[in-house]
């Protein structure tokens, strides 16, 4: 029998500011999330929130 390990990724800061300028610039989440691996459907729209950019949201 063998254990299921979850694994964590850790982003920058400067990462995460880049991917939400992305965004702004008019690329799509998903587009984005896509182009750079990130796997978590709520991730990129956490960092969104974090960053004060909650207009960003409703692009989809």
């Amino acid at each position: 029998m063998t254990k299921n390990v979850k694994t964590y990724n850790r982003y920058s800061i400067c990462f995460k500011e880049k991917v939400v300028q992305e965004v702004s610039s008019g690329s799509s989440i998903s587009e984005v999330s896509r182009r750079y691996g990130i796997k978590g459907g709520a991730t990129v729209q956490s960092w969104i929130k974090k960053f004060g950019r909650e207009d960003l949201l409703n692009k989809e």
